[in-house]
């Protein structure tokens, strides 16, 4: 289609009065169709029509404002490219308010974190630069606090390290100052389980702490009724269990005297962790009341009988001389007198028991010097071997030399000899054994054990040996210990023993030494005797 003239190029009203002047001179079949391309088309650029449509407005310059050529054609694909360019704007357009949207939405929840952080910080009294919006500024704030608290983990290290050293000496000072004290000490937790043992409690009870490291209580005491009752009460009741005084059995079947308190063990809250036994070994100190209660009543018999003896003596007298008269007259008649010989004979034996319990019972004075130990014993030993009973002992003689000690000699050979006696009369089988030896315990006690082999003391009979006329042996007269043990206290020493029924029995004489005495530098060793 040729259009007699061009269109205006600039204003859209003058355009259209072109197109109403110009349209008397268009065919009246293509008015409707040419109006919406001459008034709404571009010269000279392709234009989109309806549908697939495209058509092409070229200025023809024949004459003045030329002449419009209109050129129309169906193009489908650039249709279809030219619809989906629109959709892709579109898209895009719709694509890009949503990335808008979106990325305001996590804008907005993503700093919402720093901005709490930045209110937590500023609630701590942390000044935050650039306000509390900032990510940088939060971020720095933050990596300061992490280097603070850097800082202060150093510190709470070094302070750690500090109190576990202190902790762990403070442990030990505890331990070497439980292992150094005398008293036995045993703790035990709430579960029952034994937590430590000291070296003391280890030794009274004859145990190996590490076999009852962690093991019930009852493993150590379940033998003494008496003592496992309190730990047992302490443990429920939380509560300490007072002083007491009991016998104990060891381990090792060993008895002895122990002090025994039980007290809860508590942190500084008061709450109870525990109970701990507190042990004292007393008995030593059970023997010197036992010796020091025997001392009274020997004391104390001692002074009534030494008048009965007194008075006995006095009657014996008597009878010796009625028996005198007796045998006279016995002799003139011409009588047997046999019986009053035998009489005599008893009443002179019974003379000589009350002058022996006389020595026993009345003061004694004593004429101390010092003797070397060793030589009294050798002069015992010799003297009892020359004795019937002694003819087939052997004595073993270890008798240490250089034991200088402060005795009065005859009454301490007396004392002496009475318990090489007792010693020969337990050994009585022929080949049989006594060792004698001397032993300087320290640098102001030294010891004379006396060992035999023979029957030992009975149980029963263990308390009342050093009780005046005791005695075993139907011919004893129970004043030989007593005397000896007298004679020794006088000396201001002690007697001791140990007894075991069928394997013999022990003595221990234990003397004080010379006060200028030195450390023996020799020893001798002796071994004598006869056998038949």
């Amino acid at each position: 289609v040729v259009v007699p003239s061009q269109p205006p190029e600039s204003d859209p009203e003058a355009r259209r009065q072109w197109f109403v002047s110009l349209a008397r001179r268009l065919p009246d079949q293509h008015i409707a169709e040419l109006a919406p391309q001459l008034l709404g088309g571009t010269v000279s650029s392709l234009n989109r029509g309806k549908g697939d449509e495209y058509y092409y407005l070229y200025p023809l310059p024949a004459q003045d404002r030329g002449a419009l050529l209109v050129l129309s054609m169906d193009i489908p694909d650039l249709a279809r490219l030219d619809d989906a360019s629109d959709v892709i704007l579109w898209a895009t357009v719709m694509a890009l308010v949503i990335i808008a949207s979106i990325y305001l939405f996590l804008i907005r929840h993503i700093s919402a974190p720093f901005r709490r952080l930045g209110q937590e910080a500023q609630k701590a009294g942390r000044a935050v630069t650039g306000g509390s919006d900032d990510p940088e500024a939060l971020i720095e704030e933050y990596r300061r606090i992490i280097d603070e608290l850097r800082q202060k983990e150093q510190e709470l290290r070094y302070l750690n390290a500090q109190i576990q050293s202190r902790a762990d000496s403070l442990e030990q000072f505890n331990d070497h100052l439980l292992n150094s004290t005398d008293s036995g000490v045993v703790t035990i937790d709430l579960e029952g389980r034994v937590s430590q043992i000291n070296r003391a409690a280890a030794a009274m009870l004859d145990v190996n702490p590490l076999d009852y490291q962690v093991r019930s209580w009852a493993a150590l005491f379940e033998a003494n009724a008496g003592l496992a009752h309190s730990i047992e009460r302490a443990l429920q009741d939380r509560r300490g269990v007072p002083y007491q005084e009991i016998e104990f059995q060891t381990i090792e079947d060993n008895r002895i005297t122990l002090g025994v308190a039980v007290s809860p063990v508590e942190d500084l809250s008061g709450k109870c962790l525990g109970v701990s036994v507190f042990l004292n070994d007393l008995t030593e100190l059970q023997t010197l009341r036992d010796e020091l209660e025997a001392q009274h009543r020997l004391a104390a018999l001692g002074e009534m009988s030494g008048g009965l003896a007194h008075q006995l003596r006095n009657a014996m007298g008597a009878m010796v001389g009625y028996v005198t008269l007796l045998k006279r007259r016995a002799v003139k008649a011409g009588a047997d007198t046999a019986t009053l010989e035998s009489l005599r004979q008893e009443i002179d034996d019974a003379e000589r028991l009350v002058e022996r319990f006389l020595v026993f019972a009345r003061p004694m004075e004593l004429s101390v010097e010092p003797m070397p130990l060793d030589v009294i014993v050798g002069e015992v030993v010799q003297h009892v071997k020359m004795q019937a009973e002694a003819e087939n002992v052997l004595f073993e003689l270890e008798l240490q030399e250089g034991c200088l000690v402060d005795i009065d000699p005859l009454i301490m050979k007396q004392a002496l000899t009475n318990l090489v006696e007792n010693a020969v009369n337990a050994s009585a089988d022929d080949g049989a054994s006594i060792a004698v030896r001397i032993e300087r315990q320290s640098r102001h006690r030294c010891t004379v054990v006396i060992r035999d082999y023979g029957c030992g003391i009975p149980e029963e009979n263990r308390e009342r040996i050093f009780t005046p006329f005791f005695s075993s042996r139907p011919s004893g007269t129970g004043l030989g210990l007593p005397l000896a043990a007298r004679i020794v206290d006088l000396h201001r020493g002690r007697i001791t023993f140990s007894s075991q029924v069928g394997l013999g029995s022990t003595f221990t004489v234990t003397l004080p030494v010379h006060d200028t005495d030195t450390e023996p530098t020799a020893q001798s060793v002796e071994r004598a005797g006869t056998q038949s």
